[in-house]
């Protein structure tokens, strides 16, 4: 699964092969595949399961 930050109407991808989302509060933990990780400030707004994307704002 891809994630993709939106700021300003652009949309940039964060990281792909994402296996486990943790939210906690504004803020968003993504681990790979291959155990890396990355945090991201803001709000899941989107998941679209068939396309294999999360949106965060």
């Amino acid at each position: 699964t891809a994630v993709f930050t939106v700021k300003g109407g652009g949309r940039k991808q964060v990281m792909d092969n994402v296996s486990l989302v943790v939210v906690d509060g504004d803020e968003v933990t993504l681990s790979g595949l291959l155990g890396d990780t990355k945090r991201v400030s803001g709000r899941i707004t989107r998941v679209d399961l068939e396309n294999h994307e999360i949106i965060i704002e």
